[in-house]
This record gives structure tokens, C-alpha cells and sequence, in this order.
């Protein structure tokens, strides 16, 4: 989970049912659960979060999908994230600045082209600084978010009795 991808994740297969499952981790949020850890299930969809009083603007939620196979085994892809919210404008700033840069290019080039002065490189360049910025920033959240994510995970190992991670499966 130490690596520069904005969404952590892992996938690993299990002899287990998708309805077992689901069962498993329902009854870990009700019974065993120190953390007051939330889930949302939706058929074959886990979310797991932070209750309310524990959140900040940084807390990781795991998305859990459990897929069947044909070797009758269930795949269980696991995925780390902030909030909707935050994921939604960390997305939207990285597109506005996106669209900077490719107009502040676009129009750079053609003043450069038409012998002006091509001022709209400097947006170009505020685009790019923008996009590293939120980079970073994401990054950084990521690294506060780190102990909450692994919290989260040693939660779902406990409603499965297994390690997630060693049981993983490249991607």
C-alpha cells in the first residue's frame, strides 16, 4: 500500500460465498467492532467508513465488490479512498487545471506562431503547478490516512480470519 497510485487497492480470491461474506463482515460491524466502523452493503458491495464523530477530511473508506468465478472461487477487490466528496473535487480541480495548461498551450503556441508575445504560456505553467499541487497534497492526505487505512483492513481480516494482503493477487 506504499505506492504512488492515488487509490490504494488489492484484490485476492477466497473459497468463501459472496453471501458468507457479507454475512461475516455485517456480523464484525455488529458485534466485534472497537472502532464503531460503519458498512453500507449493497448486494455485493461493502463500504466500510469511519463513523461520523471519527472523520476528518482526509478518512479513508474501503470499498469492498465481490465478484463470482468460474473456478467457483469469489473475487474480493478492495479499494481505499477518501470520502465521494473529496474524491469528486480533488477531480474536478484536477481537471480545471488540466484544461488550463491545454489552453494556456494552445494559445502560447499560436501568439509564439503569429509573432506576439506569448503570454499564456504563464497559464499554462499556473495549470501544471496547480495539477502538482493537488498531487501532493493528495499524497500527503494519503500518508495521514495511512494508520486509518490499515485499521480498516485489519478490520476486514478479523470478519474473514484471513490476511487480505497476503493473499493478494497482482493486478
Amino acid at each position: 500500500m506504499a505506492n504512488v497510485s492515488f487509490r490504494p487497492r488489492f484484490k485476492f480470491e477466497t473459497p468463501m460465498s459472496m453471501e458468507d461474506i457479507v454475512g461475516k463482515v455485517k456480523d464484525q460491524v455488529k458485534e466485534r467492532n472497537a472502532n464503531g466502523f460503519k458498512s453500507k452493503v449493497l448486494r455485493y458491495h461493502i463500504v466500510l467508513k469511519y463513523p461520523p464523530e471519527k472523520l476528518h477530511f482526509w478518512s479513508p473508506q474501503l470499498d469492498v465488490n465481490l465478484e463470482k468465478q468460474d473456478n467457483g472461487l469469489t473475487l474480493v477487490r478492495c479499494l481505499f479512498g477518501p470520502a465521494p466528496t473529496v474524491w469528486t473535487m480533488f477531480m474536478f480541480f484536477y481537471s480545471v487545471c488540466g484544461v488550463l495548461a491545454t489552453i494556456g498551450l494552445m494559445i502560447g503556441f499560436s501568439q509564439q506562431t503569429l509573432g506576439e508575445t506569448p503570454w499564456a504560456f504563464w497559464v499554462a505553467l499556473a495549470g501544471a503547478l496547480g495539477g502538482a499541487a493537488l498531487f501532493v497534497a493528495a499524497q500527503q492526505g494519503k500518508a495521514m490516512a495511512q494508520e486509518e487505512m490499515m485499521e480498516l483492513k485489519l478490520f476486514l481480516d478479523a470478519a474473514l480470519d484471513c490476511d487480505c494482503l497476503k493473499l493478494a493477487i497482482e493486478e
